[in-house]
């Protein structure tokens, strides 16, 4: 999605160069890059615990 239509929560339909939603409220169209997100807070703990907890049951 544009940055506009990201700001104002609603669907883009990614047209090039200009969104028909940018076009019709005659808003300059911008995309921004976003970097990936990474794991959620935790979760990459939660796997090292796991495994820790697996390997001791396999001794």
């Amino acid at each position: 999605a544009c940055d506009e239509c990201r700001r104002r929560k609603l669907r883009c339909d990614g047209q090039k160069p200009q969104c028909g939603r940018c076009l019709d409220t005659g808003v300059a169209c911008e995309l921004t890059q976003r970097s990936a997100r990474g794991p959620k807070k935790g979760h990459l703990r939660d796997l090292k615990n796991r495994l820790v907890y697996l390997e001791a049951l396999l001794e």
